[in-house]
């Protein structure tokens, strides 16, 4: 029996769970909390999963490959990428 339904597609092939574009603008932030960086609108942002970095309330650690950092971003302003 497949998990797709009507309301939530199979995925792609190119599909990658921890994907996210980035919906508002915000900051990225270091391990000690410093602004390192920013993201926009459109950015895609790469999660670290499993995570190896300690857990920062309210935000996921990973990668912006189009600006050259890692960090952590406020989860709220992630949309993932697929289903």
């Amino acid at each position: 029996m497949s998990s797709a339904t009507p309301d939530r597609p199979a995925p792609t092939a190119d599909c990658r769970p921890n994907q996210y574009k980035v919906e508002e603008v915000g900051d990225v932030l270091n391990e000690t909390g410093d602004v390192i960086g920013q993201v926009v609108r459109g950015d895609i942002f790469f999660r670290e999963v499993p995570a190896k970095h300690d857990p920062h309330r309210y935000r996921y650690y990973g990668t912006v490959p189009t600006r050259n950092i890692s960090g952590y971003v406020m989860q709220r302003k992630l949309e993932p990428t697929c289903a």
